[in-house]
């Protein structure tokens, strides 16, 4: 909303925009901004999950998968 508040001030001399209309709208954005920011919520970081050492050990090889997936090719 930041950028948009600057581009207004950019362009309203250009658009013939009288200084009491700026004015007004560069006052309205700046109480959205202050809305947002009272409603704002942090995002909670992600869970972090441990992983086992035993974990990277595994070795996923052509017999073990095989082995897993025999009983969903009958």
């Amino acid at each position: 909303m930041s950028d948009y508040s600057e581009a207004i001030k950019k362009l309203a001399p250009r658009a013939n925009v009288s200084g009491y209309r700026l004015h007004s709208a560069l006052m309205t954005i700046d109480e959205r901004i202050g809305h947002i920011e009272e409603n704002f919520v942090p995002v909670a970081s992600p869970p972090t999950i441990p992983t086992s050492s035993s974990a990277e050990d595994e070795k996923f090889d052509d017999g073990a998968l095989n082995a897993l997936f025999t009983s969903l090719r009958a």
